[in-house]
């Protein structure tokens, strides 16, 4: 559990969780960037584990804590600079790849129009 104490308030049937939560905190950004993480039990967590509840109870719980006013640029990983800037590439040599199609096309039809026909004599 990050950013979350927590306990446990009476006992038996009369028991309450209190779960306490700074809210002025941050526990980093979320994987999408959009937001900042305030608290988070990063899963399903067992009060067992975290309190002073009976073994014998299996008792789970799941929080996270969100703050989405933060404003924050998508940061990208090396790998995903590279995969952007290979595809980048890609579409600047398929673009080019055409424009040379084209301009041969062009030449190919300009210098040998259709109807025109040549005698050749073989050099055999």
């Amino acid at each position: 559990m990050k950013g979350i104490q927590a306990h446990v308030q009476g006992r038996g049937n009369n028991a309450t969780l209190v779960l306490t939560i700074p809210l002025g905190q941050s526990q980093g950004f979320s994987k999408s960037g959009r937001s900042t993480i305030i608290a988070t039990t990063q899963g399903n967590c067992s009060l067992s584990e975290i309190t002073n509840l009976k073994k014998d109870r299996s008792i789970q719980f799941g929080l996270n804590v969100f703050d989405y006013s933060q404003k924050k640029v998508k940061t990208r990983t090396k790998a995903q600079v590279i995969r952007d800037e290979v595809e980048k590439a890609k579409k600047v040599l398929e673009r080019d790849k055409h424009y040379h199609e084209n301009q041969a096309q062009q030449v190919d039809e300009s210098t040998y129009p259709e109807n025109e026909t040549q005698e050749i004599e073989a050099p055999f």
